[in-house]
């Protein structure tokens, strides 16, 4: 299907430019292409234009040769005589359009639309911006000289309406999964809410979770889940909310782990929101988590919120190279029986910190010695990353993963609209605060 390769989309292509004014242009481009080749899309939008009733009005007395006509960058004096002129203003928010009439007109000696569609006696003239710029008046400079340029003609009556991309966006969205329901997807919107959701994802709905199902028929849920999950932790914490990437994390200021990261997974075949943090990713993370007890390694549940929920605590030993992760060995399944071999200031004393290329060997005995050579399954990547390498030396951490498993029907519960965030956001702040507690001795049960 056109849209699965992004090289094959109609609105992106090779050579493209993230130039923001060909981005606005190729925004344009793609929102008149879309109109003259869906008819439901077309429908939607005119009727959120001009108003249902009004548009059935205008269609109800419909001959062989009316046509309706979508045109990009025309001069207004080729425009032609109409009745009624929509003058729309349509940008990143949606502008207050009551407010044309006291607008100062701004306007050029060769104004030039950016989208029209005629039908009927019907002009619609549409001034376009991909941000929230206030085009009021640069609108109406064009509907003046437009209507000056009909000099001689009855005067169209001009109806000023406001529409932001997000309205946009939401009907071509609307109207591809409808499509895709009934077997007749457009190559054009599905493309165009691609075009969209690539380069202006904010504008893209954001459905709470009580509306998202966990899973779909390829697996689990995950763009619409993510999609959401950001949603609340920006709203939470704006600017503090770390973005990479491979991963959005939430801020944390502890000095054994710096980020919580949020992932959709399945536990014994339950949905859940896991949210999962690493203490000792570092060596200078594991300072302040080996100098006291390790006794919360044991633990399997935690309480948030007065409710108990399960909790995983995975080992690993991390290898690292000029700060980048290389590879790590999960102390699980045949080498589980050893973790306990590196729960202590002693082990962390061996191991952490920098092994140059000299001390390999000795760190080669070390762990055949604290794992009875088990860990020797692990040789190849030790091999491939390291001994076969021109690297000096290795970074050596040893972490955990705490991994606490929210029920995803409890955060349905909770999440019922797109506007109120501040339960789900309340719940993962307290998720947050337990496993901080856990960590640091605080949690006394």
């Amino acid at each position: 299907m056109i849209g699965q390769n992004p090289h094959l989309n109609l609105f992106r292509h090779y050579a493209a430019s993230e130039d923001q004014q060909v981005l606005e242009n190729n925004l344009t481009r793609a929102l008149a292409l879309c109109l003259q080749h869906d008819a439901l899309f077309l429908y939607a939008l005119l009727g959120s234009i001009v108003g249902e009733a009004e548009l059935r009005g205008h269609l109800h007395l419909t001959y062989a040769e009316d046509r309706l006509r979508v045109d990009v960058q025309q001069r207004v004096q080729d425009l032609g005589a109409c009745a009624t002129l929509y003058a729309v203003a349509l940008t990143g928010v949606e502008l207050d359009a009551a407010t044309y009439p006291e607008v100062a007109a701004w306007r050029n000696d060769t104004p030039v639309t950016d989208l029209t569609i005629r039908y009927k006696d019907v002009l619609v003239l549409v001034e376009v911006k991909r941000t929230n710029e206030n085009c009021l008046g640069q609108l109406k400079g064009q509907v003046e000289a437009y209507l000056e340029s009909q000099s001689g003609e009855q005067p169209a009556a001009v109806k000023p309406v406001a529409l932001s991309w997000a309205k946009v966006v939401r009907l071509a969205t609307n109207i591809q999964n409808l499509r895709q329901l009934t077997g007749q997807a457009s190559p054009y919107t599905t493309d165009l809410v691609q075009f969209v959701q690539y380069h202006f994802p904010h504008w893209d709905e954001v459905l709470p979770f009580r509306f998202i199902p966990f899973a779909h028929s390829d697996g689990i849920n995950a763009p619409a889940l993510y999609k959401r999950l950001h949603y609340i932790q920006g709203k939470a914490f704006g600017d503090r909310l770390k973005s990479f990437n491979d991963r959005v994390a939430m801020p944390l200021d502890e000095t054994w782990a710096s980020e919580v990261i949020t992932y959709p997974e399945l536990h014994d075949g339950t949905p859940c929101i896991s949210v999962n943090v690493w203490p000792g990713n570092t060596k200078q993370q594991g300072w302040s988590v080996y100098g006291r007890p390790l006794d919360w390694t044991q633990r399997t549940t935690l309480q948030v919120q007065g409710q108990e929920y399960p909790v995983a605590i995975q080992q690993y030993i991390k290898f690292s190279h000029f700060n980048r992760y290389i590879f790590e060995i999960l102390l699980e399944g045949e080498l589980e029986p050893y973790a306990r071999n590196f729960q202590s200031w002693a082990a962390f004393d061996t191991y952490s910190g920098q092994r140059w290329r000299a001390q390999w060997p000795e760190l080669e005995s070390w762990l055949d010695r604290d794992t009875d050579g088990k860990w020797r399954a692990h040789l190849p990547a030790w091999t491939e990353n390291f001994v076969d390498t021109d690297r000096n030396y290795a970074a050596v951490a040893l972490g955990f993963q705490i991994t606490l498993l929210l029920p995803y029907a409890e955060l349905q519960r909770l999440d019922t609209s797109t506007e109120r965030w501040e339960p789900v956001a309340c719940f993962l702040q307290s998720a947050t605060a337990a496993l901080q507690a856990l960590v640091n001795g605080t949690d006394y049960r």
